[in-house]
């Protein structure tokens, strides 16, 4: 399953990026990409997250986080 997930410098991606179906995602950089909003599986270990300004966020119970940037 997908655990890392890096798509940096496509602004011309205008699209939301769910990833609710991601359960083990634990490092997401998508910086400097067009993602509208940004969709993260709620209990996800996610542990390091970089994002651009997203219009959009919806994060729930992520209790690993320890590295965030946007």
């Amino acid at each position: 399953m997908l655990e890392k997930l890096e798509v940096t410098d496509c602004p011309n991606i205008l699209n939301p990026l769910n990833l609710v179906n991601s359960t083990n995602l634990k490092y997401l950089d998508i910086r400097n990409s067009g993602f509208t909003t940004i969709t993260i599986a709620p209990n996800s270990p996610l542990e390091t997250l970089y994002l651009n300004s997203p219009v959009g966020l919806y994060l729930s119970n992520l209790s690993k986080i320890n590295d965030f940037g946007i």
